[in-house]
């Protein structure tokens, strides 16, 4: 479940919060998802943001996906995101600009304040194809709400290596987000790059350990929870990562030494593990 909002100036408390997904008898995860545990205020600004794709790729719109904490009945007004997958059918080259969809996403947040953000992800069809990241997220954690749901014919997942998302690529990870750090024009801008790549790694660790322990989650507690069970050397400094998720810091140099320190000991661990 989403933790309090990021950008609150007072410092909020990490809380005890969020779950495991269920798994089915075959050990299968269970997709939380669905359009009837949308709640009804939430209904209006889940539509608004199917009309920001439907209006820019018109006919080449094949579906649109929503997760998160507000598919599964779990929205918390003024803290929860709206969390969008388009698929769509052009080049990835056609959609890496989707600044035309600011003035838009603006539109949905002073009509709903309680949205704390909307996220806008166009993915190519091809790539979706090509990808094993994006039908992850499709098939354990979004429901389709326009268009033709691909993520029906995609095989069940179980807990472990096959729901990886960020181990496989921890290196370029932390090469990436240090220099959005780095690079970072404002406090603001700093932090929220920093919330977002220590959530990274919050979830990172839960990989770590999902083919132990046969547990999944995305909320950041829990992800913290059961990889402190099994690698309590670390747990205080996943406990720092799992910190600046909630309250994230904007001195770059604190933020890009525990990205690196932390980032490098997770993919040294997913190799030792998975190296055969």
């Amino acid at each position: 479940m989403d933790q309090p909002r990021e950008g609150d100036k007072t410092k909020s408390e990490i809380q005890d919060i969020g779950s495991y997904f269920d798994v089915s008898p075959e050990g299968t995860i269970i997709n939380p998802a669905s359009q009837e545990k949308i709640p009804e205020n939430w209904k209006a600004p889940v539509e608004k943001t199917v009309e920001i794709y439907k209006s820019h790729y018109g006919d080449k719109l094949v579906s649109v996906y929503i997760r998160g904490s507000v598919t599964r009945g779990k929205a918390i007004d003024g803290v929860s995101d709206i969390d969008s997958i388009a698929i769509v059918d052009l080049d990835s080259n056609e959609l890496e600009d989707i600044s035309w969809s600011n003035p838009l996403q603006k539109e949905i947040l002073a009509a709903y304040p309680f949205v704390q953000r909307v996220e806008i992800d166009p993915v190519s069809l091809t790539d979706f194809k090509e990808r094993n990241d994006i039908p992850i997220v499709l098939a354990t954690q979004s429901v389709c709400i326009y268009g033709k749901d691909i993520a029906e014919d995609l095989p069940p997942l179980h807990p472990g290596k096959e729901i990886f998302l960020h181990l496989p690529a921890m290196e370029q990870i932390v090469a990436k987000w240090t220099k959005r750090i780095e690079e970072s024009s404002d406090s603001e801008a700093t932090k929220r790059i920093v919330s977002s790549v220590m959530k990274r790694l919050v979830r990172s660790g839960s990989e770590l350990t999902a083919e132990r322990s046969q547990k999944y989650t995305r909320d950041l507690y829990p992800s913290w929870k059961v990889f402190a069970e099994y690698y309590s050397e670390k747990a205080a400094e996943m406990r720092q990562a799992l910190e600046f998720s909630i309250n994230p810091t904007d001195n770059k140099e604190v933020a890009i030494m525990a990205l690196r320190n932390l980032g490098k000991w997770l993919y040294g661990e997913y190799k030792k593990q998975h190296s055969k």
